[in-house]
C-alpha cells in the first residue's frame, strides 16, 4: 500500500495531478497508521496508545479497525490502475476478515455468559487454567478456559477476544478483567 502510493505520488507530481497526489499522500499516511496499529507494542509507547484511545477510539476496537481497512481498500480501488485495484481488494478483504473474526469472537464470548456460573465457579475455572500460576491468563490459557466453558475460539477469534478483554494491554487477562466482562460490568464494545 505504501509502496504503490509512493510511486503513484511521484507519478502524479510528474503529470501535475494534485488530486491524485493528495489521495496518494492520504493512502501513504493510512498505510503507516496500519503498520503502527498492527505492531503497536513495538512502535508506540503507552502515551501514544492512550492518544489513539481518546482521539481515534474507533481504531482501538476490532470493528473500527475493520472499517478502517475497508475504507482504505476502497480508496485504493478508487485511485485506479491494476495494482491499486489488487491492493485495494486485498486491503478490503483484510477488513472483512477482521470484521468476521470480531463478530465471531463477540458471539462466542457472549455464549459463555449464557451459562451463568457463580463467581466462585468462574474463579475456580479461571485459576484451574492459569497453568503458570501468574494470576492471569495468556492466549493459550484463555483458549483452554473458553473451551472448558463450552466455547471454542479459532486463532483469529482468540486474537479478537484478547483484544476485547485485555483492558490494561499487558497481553494477559486478569481475573478482574475476565469477571467484569463476564458479569457485563465492562462493556467491551466501547
Amino acid at each position: 500500500m505504501i509502496i504503490t502510493s509512493s510511486l503513484g505520488f511521484f507519478d502524479s507530481i510528474l503529470y501535475l495531478s494534485p488530486f491524485t497526489a493528495v489521495l496518494n499522500l492520504y493512502i501513504i499516511c493510512f498505510g503507516i497508521i496500519a503498520i503502527l496499529l498492527e505492531n503497536k507494542e513495538y512502535f508506540l509507547t503507552k502515551k501514544y496508545r492512550d492518544i489513539i484511545k481518546t482521539e481515534a477510539r474507533f481504531l482501538d476496537k476490532p470493528y473500527g479497525r475493520a472499517a478502517f481497512y475497508f475504507f482504505v481498500g476502497i480508496l485504493l480501488v478508487a485511485k485506479g490502475g491494476l495494482l491499486g485495484l489488487l491492493v485495494g481488494l486485498y486491503t478490503s478483504f483484510i477488513g472483512a476478515v477482521i470484521f468476521n473474526g470480531s463478530k465471531t469472537a463477540y458471539d462466542t464470548l457472549d455464549r459463555l455468559r449464557t451459562d451463568q456460573y457463580t463467581e466462585a465457579q468462574v474463579k475456580e475455572k479461571f485459576y484451574e487454567f492459569d497453568r503458570d500460576k501468574s494470576g492471569s491468563l495468556d492466549a493459550a490459557e484463555l483458549a483452554a478456559l473458553c473451551k472448558a466453558l463450552g466455547s471454542t475460539l479459532s486463532r483469529r477469534e482468540l486474537e479478537s477476544a484478547l483484544f476485547l478483554l485485555d483492558k490494561n494491554e499487558d497481553g494477559q487477562i486478569s481475573f478482574d478483567e475476565f469477571f467484569n466482562w463476564y458479569q457485563g460490568k465492562d462493556n467491551y464494545l466501547n
